[in-house]
């Protein structure tokens, strides 16, 4: 996939990544500079004996406790000021090591070993210096070269008799510099554009687990609809058959025992009838709720209209009609709240291993049972239900 960098459609995001990553880069510094200060100090002092030596070194030990302060102090809260302060440190180091091969050239031109050794040396600074660049990374050609024409062009003036052949020894760093340079400026383009491939394509991952998050609703909601009645919230008719086949086959099997209670609910054609549909739907969702509070493993489905199948799993009959009951005190207390009665009829079967009845003759059974009750409930209250 390709990223157009003159877009510049993630060049704020790039930016603080890069400022994070030098500040990454700048404890290291840090770290590491403190013990490497003391020694070349040490050095200087002890082995190298270079006249003004220690004096050459603050051209790098300033910056690098201004940096030190800045770090600490600035950086958390004004990030923007990382890419000077870190360039001023990588002018300082790179000054620092020009000022050795400037004294060298001036006062010692003669010893070409230590001329050669500290060019050299020069080198891998330069080096350093690349790896170390971080957010600077696009500034290296005035870090590095602009320190280096000037201590070239101080050196042909404090000693306008060197040998130019002297020079020669900076094929070398020079060589690297040209090389790192158009690397760098190579690899900046390079780096934007991984950047924001990676961005890219984090922001397409994370649409496409929005988008599954989304089916993923939308199969749960389908399957909620393909499970439940869209009314009650009780399992319809296909859902719950499945469930009682499995239970009844699983009884058959291991052994167990369940009820199926059947349920028709009473007077809702006269409530419809008398007070509208929306009063019957209400009427049928809480006798439901007050059937599901008291059912946690038990479950109840819709078969159609006013019928419902309570399914008791590990109850015998008797077991399941002091549930009831308690449902039943369930709806007494909404009855008393409303001030409307909520009443079913409910007809019994029981199941166990040595049941030979098939689902439809176990539903018959306990239909013809709930009708029962409710022939008798007409005689007793000579009311229609």
């Amino acid at each position: 996939m390709k990223v157009k960098t003159s877009e510049k459609l993630y060049h704020a995001d790039y930016i603080n990544y890069l400022q994070e990553k030098t500040i990454e880069i700048g404890r290291i510094i840090i770290f590491a500079g403190i013990p490497a200060i003391l020694y070349f100090i040490l050095q200087d002092i002890f082995i190298i004996k270079i006249p003004g030596s220690i004096y050459y070194r603050l051209f790098f030990i300033i910056p690098f406790i201004i940096y030190i302060s800045a770090y600490y102090t600035l950086f958390n809260k004004h990030k923007r000021l990382i890419i000077f302060f870190h360039s001023l440190l990588l002018i300082g180091l790179n000054i620092s090591i020009l000022t050795f091969i400037y004294y060298f050239l001036i006062h010692d031109s003669s010893d070409i070993g230590n001329i050669a050794g500290a060019i050299n040396s020069y080198s891998v600074i330069v080096f350093i210096i690349f790896v170390l660049s971080g957010i600077s990374k696009k500034y290296l050609l005035p870090i590095i070269v602009v320190p280096l024409i000037t201590t070239l062009i101080l050196v042909l003036i404090g000693n306008p008799n060197i040998e130019i052949g002297l020079l020669a020894h900076f094929s070398n760093p020079v060589l690297l510099i040209l090389v790192l340079v158009i690397y760098s400026m190579y690899s900046e383009k390079k780096d934007y554009n991984e950047f924001a491939l990676t961005k890219v394509t984090e922001e397409q991952l994370e649409q496409i687990n929005i988008a599954l998050e989304e089916n993923k609703e939308i199969s749960q909601k389908l399957l909620y609809e393909l499970e439940f009645d869209h009314l009650t919230k009780a399992y319809n008719r296909n859902a719950g058959i499945k469930l009682i086949e499995n239970d009844i086959s699983e009884i058959k099997n291991s052994g167990g025992v369940l009820t199926a209670g059947y349920i028709d609910i009473d007077k809702l054609k006269y409530i419809n009838d008398t007070y509208g549909h929306e009063a019957g739907d209400e009427y049928l969702k809480t006798i439901v709720a007050a059937v599901k509070e008291k059912t946690n493993k038990h479950y109840i489905t819709r078969l159609g209209g006013d019928e419902f199948l309570i399914v008791f799993k590990d109850l015998k009959q008797e077991e399941a009609k002091i549930l009831i009951e308690e449902i039943k005190e369930v709806l007494s207390k909404h009855a008393e709240k409303s001030k409307k009665s909520y009443n079913f009829s409910i007809g019994y079967y029981e199941v166990d291993k040595n049941s030979d009845k098939t689902l439809d003759q176990i539903l018959e059974e306990a239909d013809s049972n709930m009708y029962k009750e409710k022939s008798l409930k007409k005689i007793t209250n000579n009311a229609t239900y």
